[in-house]
């Protein structure tokens, strides 16, 4: 026997064939066009379903129900900005309803708007609208603020509110993983799993833990699975990127970073694994490029100057790299890349062999590096800087 979720899509598919056979007969009936639309949207139409919004708002500018439906449809489409111009349509004209002012936190949180997110949020609290989702909304604007105590007490409220919502779970993930306690962040993500096995969240915090207990096998695992379903988490090619850079499969490292920059372009840790990536394939070049662009979005990353002076030093050019680690110490004084730099530019010295010898097992280099100089292997410096 079919589940319930299984009998309520074909029921909603029939009342969509139903419906598409009124519209085909009366295609300029609104209340059968906007009812047509409204179906296709559950059914995942949604080109047909923007085509006849549009339509009606071609008949009606506006017209409530078609601004929210759209705007609806935008927000399932991650068209944040879209949808935002409709519900400010919607609540200029006075519409007040608690969903509207809902989905415009919603998109709020998605554009980075978070203190006008968390606004509008504590309004709907204040008019006492009852939205179950409202505290997993609250949990990840607060996780973005990086109030992560605030989001975990949201995100523990979201989970009463919706003990079957695999994420709310996700979210609180998510926020444990944030604060390293990796064995609650499992304990939420694999709860999140038992309710979709292919939560995004879920499993992306799952392959971060085992990348943190150096369980490679299990990460790789996640992380492709994430990828195969949500090819759009930069976090999940930055993840299988450094498992291949482990492996020293260096053309596929590069490539699943180069992709994951392309997602999250504004990553500057995800520059700088690219081009460790590269160092460690001989391409200097390409190395030096990378760490140029991560310059050009954010100039006061140490790592990025100490990680150039590496590049300079192995180029012979120890004038550049000594301006490079200068200004790498002076952003981190503990910069990692500039002490390697340092190491580098002493095994230059009538020592060449000694540099191609680093540079050939560079991932099991280990240099001294910090006040109390400790020592760190070049592959854990990477994996610093990876997203949490």
């Amino acid at each position: 026997m079919p589940t319930d979720t299984s009998a309520t899509k074909a029921n909603i598919l029939e009342e969509r064939n139903r419906y598409l056979q009124f519209y085909l007969s009366d295609p300029n009936n609104p209340h059968i066009t906007s009812k047509l639309a409204s179906l296709q949207m559950q059914c995942g139409e949604k080109e047909e379903a923007r085509k006849l919004l549009n339509q009606l708002l071609k008949e009606n500018s506006n017209d409530p129900n078609t601004l929210f439906n759209l705007a609806t449809l935008d927000i399932s489409t991650g068209n944040y900005e879209d949808a935002k111009k409709g519900l400010t349509q919607l609540l200029s004209a006075g519409h007040q309803a608690p969903a509207i002012a809902y989905n415009m936190a919603y998109c709020l949180v998605e554009t980075g708007e978070h203190d006008n997110a968390l606004d509008s949020l504590n309004d709907l609290v204040k008019q006492g609208a009852e939205i179950p989702q409202i505290d997993r909304l609250f949990a990840r604007a607060y996780h973005h603020k990086g109030n992560i105590q605030a989001g975990i007490a949201h995100a523990l409220k979201a989970i009463e509110a919706e003990p079957q919502n695999s994420e709310a779970f996700s979210t609180l993930a998510l926020l444990y993983a944030d604060t390293e306690n990796y064995i609650e962040a499992k304990n939420y993500a694999e709860q999140a799993l038992t309710l979709d096995d292919n939560n995004n969240a879920a499993m992306t915090v799952l392959a971060t833990t085992a990348m943190e207990e150096e369980d490679l096998e299990t990460a790789e695992k996640y992380y492709a699975q994430t990828t195969q379903h949500y090819p759009e988490n930069g976090r999940a090619w930055n993840g299988l990127g450094l498992i291949n850079m482990l492996k020293n499969d260096l053309p596929t490292a590069i490539t699943q970073m180069e992709k994951s920059i392309e997602l999250m372009p504004k990553f500057i840790g995800g520059y700088n694994a690219l081009a460790w990536a590269y160092i460690a394939n001989s391409d200097l070049d390409a190395a030096e490029l990378t760490l140029t662009r991560a310059n050009t979005i954010d100039h006061n990353f140490g790592e990025t100057h100490g990680s150039l002076a590496v590049v300079s030093a192995l180029k012979q050019d120890t004038i550049k790299a000594k301006k490079h680690i200068i200004t790498a110490k002076r952003l981190d004084k503990n910069s990692f890349s500039a002490n390697f730099a340092e190491s580098l530019l002493a095994a230059n010295k009538g020592q060449q062999q000694k540099t191609q010898e680093i540079i050939n097992n560079i991932f099991n280099t280990e240099i001294e590096f910090g006040l109390d100089r400790k020592k760190q292997k070049i592959i854990d410096a990477v994996k610093a800087l990876s997203p949490k």
